[in-house]
Protein backbone atom coordinates (compact mmCIF):
# COMPACT_ATOMS: atom_id res chain seq x y z
CA UNK A 1 0.00 0.00 0.00
CA UNK A 2 3.11 1.85 0.52
CA UNK A 3 3.81 2.14 -3.31
CA UNK A 4 2.07 4.90 -4.74
CA UNK A 5 1.91 3.02 -8.42
CA UNK A 6 -0.13 0.11 -6.79
CA UNK A 7 -3.99 0.25 -7.46
CA UNK A 8 -6.06 0.16 -4.91
CA UNK A 9 -8.84 -1.57 -6.52
CA UNK A 10 -8.39 -4.29 -6.91
CA UNK A 11 -7.18 -4.85 -3.48
CA UNK A 12 -3.85 -6.27 -2.83
CA UNK A 13 -3.30 -10.14 -2.43
CA UNK A 14 -1.17 -11.50 0.15
CA UNK A 15 -1.38 -15.73 0.77
CA UNK A 16 0.81 -18.96 1.83
CA UNK A 17 0.91 -20.51 -1.58
CA UNK A 18 2.92 -23.93 -0.38
CA UNK A 19 4.43 -25.42 2.48
CA UNK A 20 7.79 -26.39 0.65
CA UNK A 21 10.60 -28.50 1.97
CA UNK A 22 12.62 -25.53 3.64
CA UNK A 23 10.55 -22.61 3.53
CA UNK A 24 6.90 -21.66 3.45
CA UNK A 25 6.19 -19.73 0.11
CA UNK A 26 4.34 -16.68 -0.33
CA UNK A 27 2.27 -15.15 -2.98
CA UNK A 28 1.25 -11.25 -2.99
CA UNK A 29 0.16 -10.01 -5.90
CA UNK A 30 -0.99 -5.78 -6.22
CA UNK A 31 -2.13 -4.26 -9.57
CA UNK A 32 -0.24 -1.68 -11.73
CA UNK A 33 -0.75 -0.08 -14.78
CA UNK A 34 0.97 -1.81 -18.25
CA UNK A 35 3.57 1.41 -18.30
CA UNK A 36 4.38 1.01 -14.62
CA UNK A 37 4.76 -2.92 -14.34
CA UNK A 38 8.71 -3.26 -14.51
CA UNK A 39 9.01 -0.16 -11.93
CA UNK A 40 6.85 -1.51 -9.03
CA UNK A 41 8.10 -5.54 -9.59
CA UNK A 42 11.23 -4.74 -8.94
CA UNK A 43 10.61 -2.02 -6.36
CA UNK A 44 8.43 -4.64 -4.89
CA UNK A 45 11.26 -7.13 -4.90
CA UNK A 46 13.40 -4.48 -3.31
CA UNK A 47 11.01 -3.13 -0.84
CA UNK A 48 10.22 -6.94 0.83
CA UNK A 49 14.40 -7.41 1.21
CA UNK A 50 14.45 -4.70 2.95
CA UNK A 51 11.44 -5.44 5.25
CA UNK A 52 13.23 -8.54 5.59
CA UNK A 53 16.44 -7.39 6.74
CA UNK A 54 15.06 -4.93 9.35
CA UNK A 55 12.89 -7.55 10.77
CA UNK A 56 16.10 -10.68 10.78
CA UNK A 57 14.06 -12.58 8.68
CA UNK A 58 16.69 -15.09 7.10
CA UNK A 59 15.62 -16.89 3.40
CA UNK A 60 17.02 -20.46 3.70
CA UNK A 61 19.40 -21.56 1.42
CA UNK A 62 19.72 -25.21 0.17
CA UNK A 63 22.24 -27.03 2.10
CA UNK A 64 24.03 -30.36 0.43
CA UNK A 65 25.77 -32.43 2.72
CA UNK A 66 28.32 -35.05 1.27
CA UNK A 67 29.82 -37.58 2.88
CA UNK A 68 33.02 -39.27 0.95
CA UNK A 69 33.65 -42.75 2.22
CA UNK A 70 37.22 -44.33 1.22
CA UNK A 71 36.20 -47.34 -0.88
CA UNK A 72 40.02 -48.58 -1.17
CA UNK A 73 40.14 -52.54 0.14
CA UNK A 74 43.83 -51.31 2.19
Amino acid sequence: KANALVLEDPAVFVRVSEYADSSINILARCWTKSENYWTVYFQMLSDVKKAFDENKIVVPFNQLEVNIINGSKE
